[in-house]
């Protein structure tokens, strides 16, 4: 029988207050709470670009190869450009860039932190180019990598949440390069698929660890208010046909230079 000291010994702890090291993902969570998503997903057999990729040194990162398709494909469907906003009333804004935030983990401190690197117009860029800016924003400094998030979270709560209502909902014009056009997160690297992560933008891509049959799950998330189920199926079989496509053509060009090199 356990005595009642011993109970109330195990129980003892301590505070941990959630600062600015959360900050970020609680307004993102203060954000997505009310967006209606709905997930579409598919196997993708992407078993051409891991042979290529395992004859390159460097590789390219997969992040890279599903952001280069999945900004093609958003210059292709005018709906993965829109967002949902509007004051009065509802409205919608499409813009004409395509911008893509995917979610990076670095240590600070010692503790993991989430932050969200920008690719401006990857459907332009080339492989190697988004390649160098991944490598920029997972080896720099945290502080000049991602100087406007940390210092946007050291701020106090109360003065946040009114700031990105209003770039969520408000200012439209430069919600696509504050906050992307879509978005990217995974945990593919560890070998599990996040299958449905919290996001406020319209539409985000996450996948899976390739298999050993060269095949990965791919899930494409929606806001029901701006894409409908036949839209974003066709939008990710899309970005499945552009990996195998025009991304794989783009990297086996790559193949004889880093041969040479």
């Amino acid at each position: 029988m356990i005595k009642r000291v011993d109970l109330n010994k195990s129980m003892q702890g301590r505070w941990i207050g959630l600062g600015q090291d959360r900050a970020i993902v609680m307004d993102l969570l203060w954000l997505a709470r009310k967006q209606p998503m709905f997930p579409v997903e598919r196997w993708v057999d992407v078993s051409p670009l891991a042979a290529l990729r395992n004859q390159m040194a460097p590789k390219i990162s997969w992040a890279v190869l599903f952001t280069r398709a999945y900004g093609i494909v958003s210059r292709q469907i005018p709906e993965l450009r829109q967002c949902y906003g509007g004051w009065l009333r509802p409205a919608a804004y499409q813009t004409d860039s395509v911008v893509v935030m995917m979610s990076v983990s670095r240590q600070v401190d010692g503790q993991e932190r989430l932050f969200f690197a920008r690719f401006l117009d990857p459907d332009v860029k080339s492989l190697a180019a988004l390649q160098s800016d991944l490598e920029w924003y997972t080896r720099e400094d945290v502080g000049r990598a991602f100087r406007q998030q940390v210092t946007f979270a050291r701020m106090p709560w109360i003065w946040r949440r009114p700031i990105l209502w209003w770039r969520h909902r408000v200012a439209l014009r430069k919600r696509a390069y504050r906050m992307g056009t879509g978005g990217i997160s995974v945990l593919a690297r560890e070998g599990v698929l996040n299958r449905l992560h919290p996001t406020p933008l319209t539409s985000s891509l996450n996948y899976g660890p390739v298999d050993a049959s060269g095949r990965s799950w791919v899930t494409l998330q929606c806001d029901h208010r701006l894409i409908d189920g036949m839209l974003a199926a066709q939008a990710l079989n899309a970005i499945a046909n552009c990996l195998n496509n025009e991304v794989l053509r783009e990297l086996h060009s790559l193949l004889p230079g880093r041969r040479a090199a």
